[in-house]
C-alpha cells in the first residue's frame, strides 16, 4: 500500500462574510488536483493573527483529477475579541506524506 503524492493547488480561498463583533468566523478553501489520478491532500488553517483561537482541526480531502474538478472545504474560526480586516491564516495544501504544495495567506476583510 502506498501513497500516492499528486500536485495540486488552492484555486480559492477567502474568509466568508461575518458580521461586526462576530466570534465565529469560516475560511473557505478551494482544492484542485494538477494530476491524472485521484488523490488525498492534507489541508490546514494555521499560523492565524493572535486575537483568532489556535488549534483549527486539519482536514483530508479525496480530490478527483480533471478540468473543472475540485472540493471546497470549510474551516470554523473562533475568537475571544472581534474579527477585523487585516486578521489572517495561512493555509497550507500538503501530500498525506507532508510534502507542501502550496501555502497561502488568507487575509480578513471588514466586517459586512
Amino acid at each position: 500500500n502506498f501513497i500516492t503524492e499528486v500536485d495540486g493547488h488552492i484555486a480559492a480561498g477567502f474568509v466568508r462574510p461575518y458580521a461586526a463583533n462576530a466570534k465565529e468566523a469560516e475560511i473557505e478553501l478551494n482544492v484542485v488536483n494538477d494530476g491524472i489520478v485521484p488523490t488525498d491532500y492534507l489541508v490546514t488553517v494555521r499560523d492565524c493573527s493572535d486575537n483568532i483561537e489556535e488549534g483549527v482541526p486539519f482536514q483530508i480531502v479525496n480530490v478527483e483529477p480533471g478540468e473543472g474538478r475540485s472540493e471546497t472545504l470549510v474551516f470554523e474560526l473562533k475568537t475571544d475579541t472581534a474579527f477585523s480586516a487585516g486578521n489572517s491564516c495561512w493555509a497550507r495544501l500538503q501530500a498525506r506524506t507532508g510534502r507542501l504544495f502550496q501555502e497561502v495567506q488568507i487575509m480578513f476583510q471588514d466586517p459586512e
